[in-house]
């Protein structure tokens, strides 16, 4: 499996995709556990891929990628499942801000867990909310949602 391969299926059998979306979740978060290095590339390849395909006809598929990703946060307990889903969140952040920012509401929540990660996982998370501002800041949609959200946490 390559990351290439996998986002030439989501694109080809997106109606398969869709009648399977939640297992394809669940697949991705098991992949997302894994010790092995190369095992969390390619779930968070997954996770991208995914968000990505299913653009603005298909919030709700973006919005259930977002929302496990931040279920992981909340429950991942401070470890390496934790980083990677922040890693994802990061790489979205940095290279699909645009399609991320109208969930900004829902990763800005994600504040709420900054007792329970470490500083790394800290650093990450601000990552993205920075790059989610900054894209705001340069005519991207959601600029008072994003500002609104961080002055209030």
């Amino acid at each position: 499996f390559t990351p290439n391969l996998f986002k030439d299926s989501v694109t080809t059998y997106s109606s398969l995709i869709k009648k399977n979306f939640n297992n394809l979740l669940q697949l991705c978060n098991i992949l997302l556990q894994s010790p092995e290095a190369v095992i969390t590339s390619f779930a968070i390849n997954m996770y991208k891929a995914t968000f990505v395909h299913f653009g603005s006809h298909d919030v709700g598929y973006q919005q259930e990628v977002v929302g496990d990703l931040i279920s992981i946060v909340g429950t991942g307990g401070c470890g390496a499942v934790t980083e990677h889903a922040l890693r994802t969140f990061e790489e979205l952040a940095a290279n699909h801000s645009r399609k991320l920012i109208q969930f900004s509401p829902l990763i800005t929540a994600m504040m709420d867990y900054t007792e329970s990660i470490s500083l790394g996982q800290f650093r990450q998370l601000m990552n993205v909310l920075c790059n989610l501002a900054w894209c705001a800041g340069e005519g991207g949609h959601g600029e008072d949602d994003v500002t609104t959200d961080l002055d209030s946490n």
